[in-house]
């Protein structure tokens, strides 16, 4: 996400977040900066978003119980200490989890920085003094420059380091949008588009604070391996074949001649869509997914060896008790519970 949400930015949650990785002309000259469609809109990605969470189960289960801890601190106290008057983190910010996570990466990021200053030689020290400091120590919030990302110029929320406490908990963002695409600040970043003809022609509207368009009709390569050769091998591979007929085949032969949803800043087609921003689009853009005219087929062939070999996917779904049992489908069709998924060992 662009913006430290939706924690409050002198809060230890957002001034210690290092620089975006991000090419600083990732909107051009408006990079970093409050001009845009909002003041947030230039800015490059950099903080976390909690609509989805990728991790071994072990790394997860300790963040998650750091979350706990922290829930239970801040529930005993009404507002943050960090809040600046306005009460806006009553509640953990009216019961937000997304503001728990960002003071575990605050904090996180706050250690690492620590941590890599103590490793920064001597001479390079010298040579920060004479040329204006350590670039790595400075940062952007929202339009404001942090000085110095362990103690910033403006009031801040301190941090308070627990003997005991382990703050590393290899938390990474997907900066690129190579997984998913956040659309809150970001909905003008991407676009439906056919691969299989000139970009121009299919672009919306546009406007001077939107990104350089960097798509081109060069699909990414993991979109070209053997196994993802067409959307119909995708659909074919687990066993979904829908219809033999060489229409089907025809029609899904090439993945430039479906409407992919794709990022216009980066030239990438995320695999996910979060729609946070404007959230009407989970349903105008749902008949946009390229197997939505495929999907009661493929639900109708689940319909053998769900549960226990012997259930239909119709009667798991009409039986309460089995609906909520915990575990998946898997690409065979056959129901995994959460002790297979996950044996106590791995926990």
């Amino acid at each position: 996400m662009s913006r430290c949400a939706p924690n409050q930015p002198q809060s230890i949650a957002c001034y210690p977040i290092p620089e975006s990785p991000l090419p600083k002309d990732l909107y051009g000259v408006l990079t970093d900066t409050v001009v845009g469609r909002n003041k947030v809109f230039s800015d490059r990605q950099r903080y976390l978003n909690s609509g989805y969470i990728l991790g071994p189960v072990r790394e997860m289960r300790l963040m998650f119980e750091r979350a706990k801890q922290l829930l239970d601190d801040w529930e005993n106290n009404r507002t943050s200490e960090s809040d600046n008057g306005s009460h806006g983190s009553d509640f953990i910010y009216h019961g937000s989890d997304q503001s728990i996570f960002n003071v575990i990466m605050g904090q996180q990021e706050y250690m690492r920085e620590v941590e890599r200053r103590r490793s920064v030689s001597y001479l390079r020290r010298i040579w920060y003094s004479l040329s204006g400091g350590d670039p790595l120590s400075r940062s952007i919030l929202e339009g404001t420059k942090v000085d110095d990302r362990l103690d910033p110029f403006f009031t801040h929320e301190a941090m308070r380091i627990d003997e005991g406490v382990d703050y590393e908990f290899g938390i990474g963002l997907d900066y690129a949008s190579d997984i998913g695409h956040q659309t809150v600040n970001s909905e003008a970043d991407a676009q439906w588009l056919l691969h299989d003809r000139d970009i121009e022609p299919q672009l919306q509207t546009r406007i001077q604070f939107d990104c350089p368009v960097r798509a081109g009709q060069n699909l990414p390569s993991d979109l070209m391996n053997d196994k993802m050769a067409s959307p119909y091998n995708v659909l074919a591979d687990p066993g979904y074949i829908l219809y033999d007929d060489e229409a089907l085949s025809d029609r899904l032969a090439d993945w430039n001649r479906i409407s992919l949803y794709t990022h216009l800043c980066f030239d990438q087609v995320p695999v996910l869509i979060h729609h946070n921003g404007i959230k009407e689009a989970r349903v105008y853009s749902w008949d946009k997914l390229w197997y939505a005219p495929y999907l009661s087929a493929i639900l109708g062939q689940m319909n053998t060896s769900l549960l226990d070999g012997n259930v239909s996917y119709e009667q798991h779904l009409a039986e309460p008790e089995q609906r909520w049992r915990g575990g998946i489908w898997n690409d065979q069709g056959n129901f995994m519970d959460f002790e297979t998924i996950c044996p106590m060992d791995l926990r």
